[in-house]
Formats: C-alpha cells, sequence, structure tokens
C-alpha cells in the first residue's frame, strides 16, 4: 500500500516521463520528415536515371538498325531501326522532367535533347540514302564519322547527367543515414532519462517497502509463534493466582478456563517440587526473571502428570514483575518409557552376550570375510576366512589400526567407501577394485554408533565377465548410435523394440512415441508400397533369409522418402523370431537419379533437334553427334560415333591446329575454346567450320564437349565483300584523282541499276 508521499513522488515521475517522451518525439518526427525528403529525392534521381538509360538505350538501337541495314541491307534491321525511332518519340517528353527535387536544369535537357535531334536526323538521312543510293553511297556517308560524333557527345552528355545524379543520391542517403543516427541517439536519451527517473522512484519506494515488510514479519513471525505453541500456557498475578488459561491447558488439566480464573495454581494442580531446590530456584527466578525444572501435577482425574515448567516473568514499560506467564510441556509418557527402557537395558546386557557368542559362531562358519571395526578404525572382530584374505592371524588383526596395519588403503576407493558410510550413516553395497592383489571384491558396509561392519566376498570372475560384456554392449551401442544408418528393431508382431537416433533423424519419431502400442513398421511404409513390404515380412519370418528392399517411406511429418532397408532375422534366448532391420535415406539418391534422367532426357531432346551440329570428343574419338553435325561432315550418325577420329574429319593443314586445341582442354591448360579451321566433308569437298568446345566429366571421364557450325557460304559471301569493298576503294580513288585533274564533276553510272553515283 502506497501512503500520500509516495502517490506524489510517483505522479511527478509519471509527468517527467511524459514530458521527456513528447519532446524527443517531436524531435524524432522532425528528423522523420527530414528523412522522408531526402528519399524523395533519391526516388526522383532514380528515376531520372532510368529515363537516361531508356533515351541511351533507344539512341543505340537506331544506330544498331542504320548500321545494320546499311552494311547488309536486310531489312530486319530496320525494325529495330523504327523501333528506336518510335520508342524516342515516345519518351521524348519524359526526358527529365524539371522537378522542385532534381539539381538538373532545363538547359542540360535542352542541350541533350539538341543532341539527339541531330543524331536521329542524321540517322534518318543515312537510311535515307541507302535506300535510295545504295550501300557504297551510305557507307560513304557512314565513314565522315559524323554520326559517332554525335553518339559520342550523347553518351558524353548521359554519363554527365548520370554523375549529377549520382552524387545527388550520395548526399541525399548522406543526409538521411545522418538523421537516422540522430533519431538512434534520440531514443538512447530517451530511454535512458526514463530509466533514471524510474530507478530513483524504484529506489525510494523500495526503501520504504522494505522497512514496512520487515515490521510485517516481526509480526507475523510473533503471531506465527504463538499459535504454533501446542503446550498449556498458564498467566499469573504475583499471588499464583490465574489469570489466563489457555485451550491447550484445558485439554491436560481437565477444568475449563472460567472454573480456574482467579483460583491459586499451586493448590489447584497441587504442585510437588521433587529433588528441586526451592530456595535456589527462588534466587534464579529473582535475578533472571526465569526457571525451567521438571515438577509433578495433578490432573482433575487426579492423574500424576510429570511437567516440564518454563516461567518467565512479564515486566512493564518501566522493568517492574507484573505478572509471571509458564509454559508446561507434558513430559509423562517419556518418563514412563525411560523407566522401560532402563528395564530393558538391564536385561538387555545379558541377552547381548548370549547373542554374541552365538554370532560368533556363524560369522566363524561362513565362507566370506566379515570384520568390524570401532569409531577409532580399530579392529574388534575378523572371522577366519578374513584373516586368510589378509594374510594374517587373527590375533595380529584385533585391536590393531586397519590404516596402520595396511597404508597402502589409505585414500583407496574402500577407504572412502568406509568415511562415507559412517559420516552418513547409511549402509551401502559397494563393488570395489583392489590394486594390490587385482581382485574385485563385493563390500556390504554397515554403519553403526560405535563403528562400522564389513561382510565381503571375492566377485573377480563374476566382475570381469561383466566388464566384457559391457565393453561389448558399449561398443554395439556406440556403433548404433553413430552409424550414418538407422538401426530397427522389430519383434514378430513388427512393432518397434529397439530405434536408433539416426532412425530419429530420418523418420522424425521419437523412441517414446514408436515405443507406443499398436506402431509398427506399416505406419512408416508408404500406402502404395504395403504390399510389397507385407509379403517381404512374412517371406522373412517364414524362411529366416536376409532380404535388401528399397521402397518409399513416410515421416511423422507426412513427408515421402525413398529409403533402402537390410533385412535380417533374429532369435532370442526362448526362441521368438523378430528382424533386425538397417535403414538408409536415398531421397537424395534417387531425386539426384529422376533428374539426372529428366535432365538427359531434355538434354537429349533439345540438341537432336538443333540446327547446329553437336559432338562429345573421348580418347580422339567422337563417342556422339547429333544429326546435324553427321548431315554437316556428310556421315549418317552411326558411321560416326565410336568408330570415326576427329582429325579423320579435318583437312591436313589443320590438323595440327585441331590436335593441340584438344590437347589443350583435356590437360586443363584451358577449359573452354573457339575457333575456325577447315573440315573434310564425306565427298572430299572443303567445308569453312567453327567450333566452340569446353572441357567437363562424361561418364566419369574428360571429355570435350561442343558445337559446330558449316561457316563455308558465310565466308565465301564475306570474301566477296571485302573484294567488292576493295574495288570501290580504288574506283573512288580514281574518281578523286580525275576530279582533282580535270576540276570537272565526275559520276558513276551503274548499268545494272540505272543508278548514277557522284
Amino acid at each position: 500500500m502506497l501512503y500520500s508521499s509516495d502517490k506524489k513522488r510517483m505522479k511527478l515521475a509519471y509527468i517527467a516521463s511524459v514530458v521527456c517522451i513528447a519532446f524527443f518525439l517531436y524531435l524524432t518526427l522532425s528528423n522523420i520528415n527530414q528523412a522522408e525528403r531526402e528519399t524523395k529525392k533519391v526516388s526522383v534521381a532514380l528515376k531520372n536515371l532510368y529515363r537516361l538509360a531508356n533515351v541511351l538505350t533507344d539512341v543505340h538501337a537506331v544506330e544498331t538498325g542504320q548500321r545494320g541495314y546499311v552494311i547488309t541491307g536486310d531489312e530486319t534491321y530496320l525494325f529495330t531501326y523504327n523501333r528506336g525511332l518510335d520508342s524516342i518519340v515516345q519518351n521524348i517528353d519524359m526526358i527529365i522532367p524539371d522537378s522542385a527535387d532534381s539539381r538538373l536544369t532545363g538547359r542540360d535537357k535542352e542541350l541533350l535533347l539538341d543532341l539527339i535531334r541531330q543524331k536521329v536526323l542524321h540517322a534518318k538521312k543515312v537510311v535515307d540514302i541507302r535506300t535510295r543510293f545504295g550501300r557504297d553511297s551510305a557507307t560513304t556517308v557512314l565513314k565522315n564519322s559524323s554520326g559517332e560524333i554525335l553518339m559520342n557527345r550523347i553518351r558524353v552528355r548521359v554519363n554527365s547527367l548520370e554523375t549529377t545524379l549520382h552524387n545527388e543520391i550520395s548526399r541525399s542517403n548522406a543526409k538521411r543515414e545522418s538523421t537516422i543516427k540522430r533519431i538512434a541517439a534520440e531514443f538512447l536519451i530517451l530511454g535512458l532519462i526514463i530509466y533514471l527517473i524510474l530507478f530513483f522512484n524504484y529506489r525510494v519506494i523500495s526503501k520504504e517497502l522494505k522497512i514496512r515488510r520487515k515490521n510485517e514479519e516481526i509480526l507475523k513471525f510473533n503471531g506465527t509463534l504463538i499459535s504454533s505453541i501446542i503446550d498449556p500456557i498458564i498467566t499469573t498475578d504475583l499471588h499464583h493466582r490465574i489469570t489466563n488459561w489457555n485451550k491447550h491447558a484445558e485439554e491436560l488439566y481437565g477444568w475449563p478456563e472460567h472454573e480456574v480464573i482467579g483460583k491459586n495454581l499451586e493448590e489447584l494442580l497441587q504442585i510437588e517440587y521433587a529433588d528441586i531446590d526451592m530456595e535456589k530456584a527462588r534466587q534464579q527466578f529473582a535475578e533472571q526473571g526465569y526457571w525451567k525444572g521438571e515438577t509433578i501435577h495433578t490432573s482433575r482425574k487426579g492423574k500424576k502428570l510429570h511437567i516440564l515448567s518454563s516461567i518467565s516473568a512479564v515486566n512493564n514499560d518501566e522493568g517492574k514483575t507484573v505478572s509471571v506467564v509458564g509454559v508446561y510441556t507434558d513430559v509423562t509418557d517419556k518418563k514412563e518409557t525411560e523407566q522401560r527402557l532402563k528395564l530393558l537395558t538391564d536385561n538387555l546386557e545379558i541377552e547381548v552376550e548370549r547373542k554374541a557368542h552365538e554370532l560368533n559362531s556363524v560369522f566363524e562358519r561362513i565362507t566370506d570375510a566379515f570384520i568390524a571395526l570401532d569409531e577409532k578404525w580399530n579392529y574388534t572382530y575378523v572371522n577366519i576366512r578374513a584373516a586368510e584374505m589378509h594374510g594374517r592371524s587373527v590375533e595380529e588383526l584385533v585391536g590393531k589400526n586397519i590404516w596402520e596395519l595396511f597404508p597402502e588403503q589409505v585414500g583407496s576407493e574402500f577407504y572412502n567407501a568406509l568415511h562415507k558410510a559412517v559420516e552418513t550413516g547409511v549402509s551401502s553395497k559397494r563393488q570395489l577394485y583392489h590394486a594390490n592383489s587385482s581382485r574385485w571384491f563385493e563390500d556390504l558396509i554397515y554403519p553403526g554408533p560405535n563403528g562400522v561392519s564389513v561382510y565381503y566376498h571375492d566377485i573377480t570372475e563374476k566382475k570381469n565377465a561383466e566388464l566384457k560384456l559391457q565393453e561389448a554392449h558399449d561398443k554395439l551401442h556406440s556403433h548404433i548410435n553413430n552409424t550414418p544408418i538407422a538401426v530397427l528393431e522389430f519383434d514378430k508382431d513388427l512393432q518397434i523394440v529397439q530405434w536408433s537416433p539416426k532412425a530419429t533423424e530420418i523418420f522424425g519419431w521419437q523412441q517414446e512415441e514408436v515405443s507406443q502400442p499398436g506402431f509398427t513398421i506399416f505406419d512408416m511404409v508408404y500406402a502404395g508400397d504395403l504390399a510389397r513390404i507385407t509379403e517381404t515380412t512374412q517371406q522373412l519370418l517364414r524362411n529366416g533369409k536376409s532380404e535388401t528392399l528399397d521402397f518409399r517411406n513416410v515421416t511423422r511429418n507426412d513427408e515421402v522418402i525413398y529409403c533402402e532397408w537390410y533385412f535380417s532375422v533374429l532369435k532370442n534366448r526362448s526362441g521368438e523370431t523378430g528382424i533386425m532391420a538397417l535403414v538408409h535415406d536415398i531421397t537424395e539418391r534417387r531425386k539426384t537419379e529422376l533428374a539426372l534422367q529428366e535432365t538427359e532426357s531434355k538434354f537429349r531432346s533439345l540438341v537432336e533437334e538443333s540446327l547446329v551440329g553437336v559432338y562429345i570428343i573421348q580418347k580422339g574419338k567422337f563417342t556422339y553427334v547429333n544429326p546435324r553435325f553427321a548431315e554437316i561432315v556428310g556421315y549418317t550418325v552411326d558411321e560416326i560415333e565410336n568408330k570415326v577420329n576427329v582429325l579423320d574429319l579435318v583437312c591436313d593443314h589443320d590438323k595440327e591446329k585441331v590436335e593441340s586445341n584438344i590437347k589443350t582442354r583435356m590437360f586443363g591448360i584451358r577449359k573452354s575454346m573457339h575457333y575456325m579451321f577447315d573440315a573434310q566433308h564425306k565427298s572430299g569437298k572443303t567445308l569453312n567450320v567453327e567450333v566452340y568446345g569446353t572441357f567437363l566429366l562424361y561418364k566419369g571421364e574428360g571429355a570435350v564437349i561442343g558445337t559446330l557450325i558449316d561457316v563455308t557460304e558465310r565466308n565465301k559471301y564475306l570474301r566477296m565483300l571485302e573484294a567488292s569493298e576493295f574495288e570501290m576503294k580504288v574506283l573512288n580513288e580514281r574518281f578523286e584523282l580525275v576530279g582533282k585533274a580535270t576540276q570537272d564533276g565526275i559520276w558513276d553510272w551503274d548499268i545494272h541499276t540505272g543508278k548514277v553515283h557522284w
């Protein structure tokens, strides 16, 4: 319960906390707004970067389409060209829109747009020349480099704008990080202030509560102490008149409280002070205010009661005795018990002597050792067998200290076991090894009030057998727990008897779950494989032969897995048949096999229908070729695979190059190579082929897999194109020389096309 001062302090702490929180929340919201503004700037800058990238891509598309059309005359390049033009037109108004959050100026936008317009006009001009006057005229326009200069100027302008935007993003990110750090610091300071306020109030309130709790505990203890006293409590005045009589006094003496109040206590109970010096008792009470002694009281029924009286003076604030309180404990039963024990003790001494004689006779006749030691570790009794085991006579041992006779035993297991039994008073049975004799003994240790007795016998042969059995069991248990294969054991009803940790890892069930009645092997088998496993287990139990089987299983989480099971039949000592199973999870292996099969199927389908030749080379021969490869070189697939050497299909002048390139990849110098060589067709004609090959492992051995393309026709046209360009260059040079010499206009009339070139 808190007092008003505590409530005031709590209220002040609450108000201070609210003010601090409000202040720091205000600062935090301000910083968050600042961070949002910087984030918006970054967003605008990123959008501008994206738009610049789109514009540059469109310009590249126009350039690529223009050049492809000019060089090849293939109108498919015009698709790329026209698409680039359309995209530029569509996005021309979106390039770097004016924004208050952008650092880019309208001047930057106008400069870039002007360059793009010039580039588009130049591209249209080149395409128009190619369409109207042909390839050579368009090529001449391209070679004046004006288009490349415009393209480079566009790139430089775009790079400059991108650099400006990147710098803007960096500055905004730096401001945002600084704002976040301030927010974190503000939250830290806020938490620290709240903690200090709460800690101060906690210390003040805890101090007051501790004082109150201590006082309450004292009051509670005193109340509990009084209520827990089950003895009669009687209060009298200084004239021995009774002033208080509790219920336990009523139960003990038989008088109710209303009958005894005001009566003289000594007269009522007929108190007898046997064997007590009354003068000395009064003196002790007067000096110490306390007296304790044994008296005899008489109950209402006339029964004599032996009472242990504890009488104390009750003083007022001035220290003057005003009354006397007494606690009276009934010890009548204890007195009677002591008298009976005394009588029994007198008779027991005679009986003990007789029984000791009988026990000595028994101990002398038994074949195992027995010794008795007193509290000082001296032998009090040694039977003949114990003396023989120690190599001494009985007379040499009795009365001697065991640790002096056998000092090598100090600190041994036997030594520690005897001392522990004496300290705890608890009997124990121990199997101890004695290094001096290299023997095992089973010791039965019985501590008593006057010493300890030990009965022991040799168990060396039994212990050695147990240790060997335990060692074998530990090895088997370690193997079962650490093997990567699960170990399971089933009884004749196929319920689980043994379940290794690996089984839990594979299937998910714990040992306690599978040990429940009714849980069998069929609970772990996929429904589609139940018939197979049922037939297999029946055959196992019927003919006793081992079986290996792989089938689908289900886990505790209903996941389907693949496992390989190795079944064998077991029989116990009673002849009952069971099954031992070793289980290996092959799910990943099975998934890999299925994935490999699917991949090989897809790869073969793709390769068989490929428009380029595909080959695999191992040991100098083609181990695989697709139909397209066979078609290119004029053979069938069956004629090539594992029959034709690689160099048989290579012209003599390129055989050394091809052989060297294959060895370069097989020896790991280079993994992949791309080159061309002249191949030999089955008909004898020479083919120009282009190959790309890579080293890999195929069926466990090194191989080169690659593609082959017939580029004979392409090379033929390229050579023709190069010759035409050379001739055109020579003619142009001649025209220029004639024009300079005659100062006249020179034109060229193509009689095949009817076109005139100036």
